[in-house]
């Protein structure tokens, strides 16, 4: 009952986010690891030609699909050239990450894909990076 307002939510927000802030021009690739595009729209039952906006949707619903012990979700999109989606989940139901966020640049079609997790006190490091926690 709440999932369809958080999606109608992102969808909004979605639409109305400008390309007047100031982001990256693309994602810093050293620091996030490598999502083969191919397999991440197969996962989320994606074309291959998905737009950047339904990438975000999808991969919004996929992150959020459980909902005891989360914090909160934060989803931020950029229109830059090319289109750059990022996308950050904290406070996730797991005892050791708390939180991943992902980076995705598109051209014609989805291009790049990486992702970065942050661990829980104790369990590795509490910066974002491509280093798996503990």
């Amino acid at each position: 009952m709440f999932k369809p307002f958080i999606i109608i939510i992102a969808m909004l927000f979605l639409l109305t986010v400008g390309s007047g802030q100031a982001f990256a021009k693309e994602c810093d690739r050293d620091n996030y690891n490598a999502i083969d595009p191919s397999e991440l729209l197969d996962d989320l039952n994606l074309p291959e030609n998905a737009p950047p906006q339904t990438v975000a949707i999808a991969l919004f619903e996929d992150n959020t699909q459980e909902s005891e012990g989360r914090q909160y979700d934060v989803l931020t999109i950029e229109y830059t050239n090319p289109d750059i989606v990022r996308e950050m989940f904290v406070g996730l139901p797991d005892d050791s990450i708390q939180g991943i966020r992902y980076c995705l640049e598109f051209k014609e079609k989805l291009d790049w894909a990486g992702s970065q997790v942050k661990c829980k006190p104790g369990r590795g490091h509490e910066n974002w990076g491509p280093e798996p926690c503990l």
